[in-house]
Formats: structure tokens, sequence, C-alpha cells
């Protein structure tokens, strides 16, 4: 999730690697309250598997639909917004899981 003040990264539980061709995919997470109140656009990382290129966004899996792609990051634009309504989060209150925290660009984690 990327707004112009920060991004986050959400773990799925969800394994894309079992996505048919021509199937939709419905996913579901829930966002921590430590992530602000706002709109944020999706983007999924398919990153290599292999240890060592998962940090390089040139190893990352790409979508084949145009303008989709993040190069800097590796990621897919799912070209979706969603908007997150209340946060119960004070001010440097993380509060997040290790799968739900700010990142940023270039952040293996």
């Amino acid at each position: 999730m990327e707004s112009d003040a920060a991004t986050y990264r959400v773990a799925l539980e969800d394994d894309p690697r079992h996505w048919a061709p021509g199937s939709t995919a419905t996913i579901t997470a829930s966002v921590c309250a430590a992530v602000p109140a706002g709109d944020y656009r999706l983007h999924l990382w398919l990153p290599s598997d292999h240890e060592r290129a998962a940090a390089n966004p040139d190893y990352a899996i790409r979508f084949a639909n145009r303008r989709t792609r993040v190069p800097a990051a590796g990621w897919n634009d799912l070209q979706h917004t969603v908007r997150v309504t209340s946060s119960g989060a004070h001010a440097g209150d993380h509060g997040c899981p290790d799968g739900i925290r700010p990142i940023e660009l270039g952040d293996p984690r």
C-alpha cells in the first residue's frame, strides 16, 4: 500500500503461485492501527524466491500488462486504490506485526 506520505508492506495469506491464468483472485488483508487513515495505491510485489536475488527489483515477476510496472521497486501496479478509514495509533506508535510496517524503496524486509 502506498500513499504520498508512506509505503506499507502487507503480507498476503494467499499464494500467488496458485493463481491460474484467466482467473480472478480476491485478496483480503488487514492493516494495523499504525497505518494512518487515507487513500493508498495497491501494488503487488512478487520477488524472486532465490535469497540473493529477492531484493533486486530486476528479478521480481512482472505482469504482462502495459503500464503496470514500477521499475525502481519491482512492483506491479494493481491500478486500484483502497481507503483506510480510521486509525487508533498515536504518533510514534508502531503496533504492527512484522508483516505490516512502513518501508523504504529497496528495503528487502
